[in-house]
């Protein structure tokens, strides 16, 4: 039987390209679909382009709004600071400086100094207040670091005020806001009726004798205090020009202009609402309050007629203590030993002196010494005295004074109950130099 020869298979069709060995043809487009898909490209890959930036911004926005202000720089008595209130205290507290120079600058030039730089030398001179505020605006973290343990003590302060059921009133805030813009508290005229005549009142008879007054006593040279002495400037301070007194009204509404004026600008420039600050017053007047209540500060200051000798080594103290217990004269031992050469030349007499100006524990020594006892060695900073209180007395204090006393005590106090740990604890983030604003910048404001 014969083979059945196979059929061959068929080829696959060829296209005309592939057996001339060509590419395929591309397909023919016009001038203006190139130039259209050119477009759609261009307009798609702007798109994303734009897309991309609009989410790196939100990424950016949403760290530098909401994460960062919730980071924390401190956290005390279990209560966290966040950045946010941190910087917008630093803004405040930045733009406050500003005006507080301000005023000083323009006092200066209201009494007659024409040059803003003379009148920034002279007020920075005066006043160690503007002095810091200054230096501060300069030295961004050295503000910052005063700023976050200010913030600790607000808080340990709050907590402390609210156990003990101490509060403040709007008029105390208020008046924290008058000192600071340094006006006046006005008060009303009495009210006189038209039907009473008044009557004249006696005028003080002059006493032969001449009272016992504050005279300004040379404390210990280096010791720089008392505190109350006003530092003295290169220029005499110019003479205020005297201004007519307004009627009460008028006087009333200029000042409440000025005190909105200062509201709406340091809002406006630190970015704050009213309620912050008013919040910076508010701790202001309780700080205030609760230095009264755990100082115990009165009315009244000790005063004392007072002499000392000053030396080096308290080996020398004590030979100069025996030589005075063997009848030697303490004014000429003053004379010839005490290195505090300006009251050395007087014998060492201080005079009537107010014991808060004086250096601690030298302050100490002389309100509790014994009347014409001689003191054993007191140490300070500046060496070894010996003292003899004279005589003694307690004399009305003003208002910034007992201010001063309260302030300074206060700190006392503060150091060592914030440092109770068994009340306080609180604990500082060493990122906080990060998040130290640099703005605002300083910017002068006249006030006339």
């Amino acid at each position: 039987m014969a083979k059945r020869r196979p059929i061959p298979k068929a080829k696959p069709p060829v296209q005309p390209q592939e057996e001339a060995g060509k590419k395929p043809l591309r397909e023919f487009q016009s001038r203006a679909e190139r130039e259209a898909y050119l477009q759609r490209q261009i307009v798609l890959w702007t798109s994303v382009a734009i897309g991309v930036i609009a989410v790196i911004i939100l990424i950016a926005f949403f760290i530098n709004q909401v994460i960062v202000p919730s980071r924390n720089v401190a956290k005390v008595n279990g209560v966290n600071i966040h950045v946010g209130e941190f910087q917008d205290r630093i803004r405040l507290e930045r733009v406050l400086s500003s005006e507080k120079i301000s005023i000083g600058i323009s006092q200066m030039m209201n009494a007659g100094i024409t040059d803003i730089n003379q009148a920034f030398s002279q007020v920075y001179q005066r006043d160690q207040d503007i002095q810091q505020r200054w230096n501060e605006l300069n030295a961004p973290d050295q503000m910052g670091l005063r700023i976050i343990n200010d913030m600790i003590d607000e808080k340990i302060i709050r907590d402390e005020a609210a156990r003990r059921g101490i509060t403040v009133t709007q008029d105390e805030i208020n008046a924290q806001v008058l000192a600071f813009l340094q006006l006046p508290q006005l008060e009303a005229p009495a009210e006189v009726d038209p039907e009473t005549t008044p009557e004249p009142e006696p005028s003080a008879t002059p006493s032969p004798t001449p009272l016992v007054t504050a005279t300004p006593s040379p404390v210990p040279t280096a010791t720089n205090t008392p505190e109350f002495t006003p530092t003295p400037s290169l220029t005499p301070a110019p003479t205020a020009t005297a201004i007519p007194t307004l009627p009460y009204q008028e006087q009333l509404e200029n000042q409440q202009d000025l005190i909105d004026d200062f509201y709406s600008y340091v809002s406006r420039r630190a970015g704050v609402s009213r309620e912050q600050i008013d919040a910076y017053f508010e701790y202001q007047a309780l700080r205030m309050k609760l230095g009264e209540a755990v100082t115990g500060v009165g009315d009244t200051a000790i005063w004392v007629n007072a002499r000392h000798i000053l030396v080096e080594t308290e080996a020398e103290a004590l030979d100069i203590i025996e030589a005075l217990n063997n009848g030697e004269s303490f004014a000429d031992l003053a004379r010839l030993s005490s290195i505090d050469t300006a009251s050395g030349a007087q014998g060492g007499e201080l005079g009537w002196s107010n014991t808060n100006g004086f250096v601690e524990p030298f302050g100490e020594a002389t309100r509790t010494l014994e009347i014409g006892a001689i003191s054993e060695p007191v140490e300070t900073e500046f060496g070894f005295h010996i003292i003899q209180v004279r005589a003694r007395e307690d004399r009305e204090m003003g208002d910034l004074e007992r201010e001063f006393v309260i302030a300074r005590e206060f700190e006392t106090w503060l150091e060592e109950f914030r440092n109770n740990t068994e009340v306080n604890t609180f604990e500082t983030s060493n990122s906080w130099p990060d998040y130290v604003p640099t703005e605002p910048e300083f910017e002068f404001r006249r006030r006339l």
